[in-house]
């Protein structure tokens, strides 16, 4: 829905009449914006959920508030929204999803909070409004008017809202480096998260001699699971999980042997801990150590760590301890996620009681959150997933000075694959998007700026990219960046990062490349959750332009430069019309494309669709009638074109006029549009003028 927030009182508001309690709604703003709201569950009862974005000079906060039984706001949460934009011509596209307890909210395509909606749950309307500026001097409001675009508002179910909400924002706890250090000999870290379903890792720096991890503490009653590490003889370590009760240790419950462990004052040890129902998993340095019996505690406690110093024999005492510690994650976990990250044959545990029941993924393939390093003397560093997957959605963070950095997807083991590179020229970076197909270099399909990207030692830099079928989504930093043409690659592959050193001019050799990487991960992805993943008007590949064909010796063309495999095309043409053509998939490098065209015949009209190539045009493929043509200076026709695959539709003037057939011919490339004018109708300064001509990407 477009329309306006316009009232001189003050106060404008646009209500949905949409009873919903699992959404999300979207509106872009356009203008200089004053105090925008927007309600959400509303009932009826004065109970709702609210955001409001509020004015403060030039810069702008967002605020979570909610209303409950008639009693005044009360104030959630609030922070600043640093990329809002100001003026007369800013847009300004504001999203909020909900599911249950949980909210998201995105300001202009970032991610900037996770929402409590625990308060109010209810189903009730949803609606947007604007306030304007209070008088000092009257306490009135000042006229409001404000436009609004796309106020879009769509159910939503647990694994949709799963996919939208960024990997950093299911973090309950960290990512925190720290140390555990007492000269006691025993040294403690608190997350204060508390959870009975989750994933606690932390990655152990320096030589250890007994760690552990206390999971689902309840400080009232004294019980917890314990996952320790210790040093037995030489250099050799043991796991063990043990349980207390009421701060009485049991025997252990399960303990092994680490094959793995890694010594020495730079040694790093990566631990990972899974807890769902009554199941735990252990992981040491990537690998699979052992499943737990969790089951004796599930309810929710806080998750901690604990170092111990050595024993002196003589005092029985123990020594100083000090064991840093860097990326300590804990993060919520439910059924899917658990099935995903699961090694296969494992049995599904029993959901505890509390546990919300989801939807089973389509596919259980996954990996990470694995941290590392891309590091190369050589300058070209890789790492692996070994996921095999075509529809996903993949992310990893970059600590430090980014260099060349490339995300390969889709890579089959036949040299063909979807690549995306961020490239750095001098302080600033491009991101493009190419393809390798059947050995050949990559094309490159399209090109961009990335402003938000962060540099210096300390830079964190979070890249996303989602794939489905023929289409892709790129994220940097949070923020939406664009639509990517996935159609030339569509088999399933691998996913893989790698990082490019310098190139030195005076050997042409790479120089050598090192940066850490957090938190790669890798998801699969359905058709529902890549779409609600994509911001709303994010499918506009080209326009709305208005313009016209001017006739240059017998032929006008405009260019729109996109290049797709599926899309909507449509266009308003303005006036009586000579013959018109649309290009479709038109590859520069062969000059094959499809061709749909209009022409007077005779009295009549007639639809024609040929395929060109090598600039040649075949006899007519298809042709026939078009009955509802409109004439005269100031007609107006209307016409769309569908391509999807080998199928094609033509409308004119929003009747469904023939099924196209687009088995032929590329399967890619650009959209133009041409006046062509047949010999002896040329006309030097001719034009045909057209309006709202819009290129959307089509998927599924």
């Amino acid at each position: 829905m477009d329309g306006s927030l316009a009232d001189d009182d003050g106060i404008a508001i646009v209500r949905s009449g949409v009873n919903l309690v699992d959404f999300v709604a979207e509106a872009t703003f356009v203008g200089d914006p004053p105090d925008i709201w927007i309600r959400m569950r509303m009932g009826g009862t004065d109970r709702y959920q609210m955001v409001a974005l509020n004015r403060i000079d030039d810069s702008f906060i967002w605020n979570h508030v909610q209303e409950r039984d008639g009693y005044d706001y009360e104030l959630l949460r609030l922070g600043f929204a640093p990329n809002f934009q100001t003026g007369v011509n800013a847009r300004n596209h504001i999203r909020v999803a909900a599911h249950g307890d949980a909210g998201l909210l995105f300001i202009n395509g970032a991610f900037v909070a996770n929402l409590d909606f625990s308060g109010v749950t209810d189903a009730g309307d949803i609606l947007i409004a604007a306030f304007g500026k209070t008088d000092d001097a009257t306490s009135e409001s000042d006229p409001v008017s404000v436009r609004f675009e796309s106020f879009t508002i769509r159910p939503l179910n647990a694994n949709t809202f799963g996919a939208i909400r960024p990997a950093s924002g299911l973090t309950a706890f960290g990512p925190a480096d720290g140390s555990l250090a007492d000269d006691d000999g025993a040294a403690i870290f608190f997350s204060g998260v508390n959870l009975a379903d989750f994933v606690a890792e932390v990655t152990f720096v320096g030589d250890l001699h007994s760690v552990w991890m206390l999971m689902r503490l309840d400080n009232e009653n004294e019980n917890y699971h314990v996952v320790s590490l210790g040093e037995t003889s030489g250099s050799s370590f043991t796991w063990s999980h043990n349980l207390e009760r009421d701060d009485v240790y049991s025997a252990f419950v399960q303990s092994g042997v680490v094959s793995n462990m890694r010594t020495g004052v730079n040694a790093r040890n990566h631990v990972r801990v899974i807890a769902y129902g009554e199941v735990g998993l252990l992981f040491i340095n990537g690998a699979f150590v052992a499943e737990l019996d969790f089951s004796d505690v599930t309810a929710a406690g806080n998750i901690e760590l604990v170092a111990f110093g050595e024993r002196d024999d003589a005092t029985s005492e123990r020594e100083p301890v000090s064991v840093r510690f860097e990326n300590f994650t804990v993060s919520p976990l439910d059924a899917d996620a658990f099935e995903a990250m699961k090694p296969a044959g494992l049995p599904t545990p029993t959901p505890m009681p509390t546990a919300t029941p989801t939807a089973p993924r389509t596919s259980t393939a996954s990996f990470g959150p694995v941290s590392g390093s891309l590091a190369a003397s050589d300058g070209i560093a890789i790492f692996q997933s070994g996921v095999n997957l075509a529809d996903f959605v993949a992310e990893v963070t970059l600590v430090g000075d980014p260099p060349d950095i490339l995300m390969a997807v889709r890579a089959d083991g036949t040299d063909r694959h979807q690549v995306v590179t961020l490239n750095g020229t001098d302080n600033s970076f491009i991101w493009n998007h190419g393809q390798k197909r059947g050995g050949s270099d990559s094309d490159l399909l399209r090109i961009g700026d990335v402003p938000n990207i962060q540099t210096g030692s300390n830079a964190r830099n979070h890249i996303r990219v989602a794939a489905h079928g023929d289409a892709g989504l790129l994220f940097i930093n949070g923020a939406f960046v664009a639509n990517l043409d996935f159609s030339g690659v569509t088999n399933a592959g691998d996913i893989h990062i790698m990082a490019l050193g310098e190139t030195d001019d005076a050997t042409s050799e790479r120089n050598p490349v090192s940066i850490r990487f957090a938190d790669f991960t890798i998801r699969p992805l359905g058709a529902n959750a890549f779409e609600s993943m994509r911001p709303a008007g994010s499918l506009a590949s080209f326009g709305p332009v208005d313009g016209s064909l001017t006739d240059n010796d017998g032929a006008a063309v405009f260019f729109t430069g996109v290049n797709l495999a599926g899309f909507v095309a449509e266009i308003t043409f303005v006036g009586d019309l000579p013959t018109i053509w649309m290009l479709m998939r038109l590859d520069n490098e062969t000059n094959n494309y499809h061709v749909v065209s209009l022409g007077e015949s005779g009295p009549s009209f007639a639809w024609y669709h040929s395929l060109s190539r090598n600039g040649v045009s075949s006899p007519f493929v298809q042709s026939g009638v078009v009955s509802n043509m409109r004439t005269g200076a100031n007609a107006r026709n209307h016409v769309r074109v569908i391509a999807y695959g080998d199928v094609g539709l033509l409308f004119i003037n929003g009747a469904f006029i023939a099924n196209l057939d687009l088995s032929g011919g590329p399967r890619f490339g650009g959209v133009t549009i041409a006046g062509s004018y047949f010999s002896g109708d040329s006309i030097p300064g001719r034009f045909t003028r057209f309006s709202d001509f819009t290129i959307h990407a089509a998927t599924r």
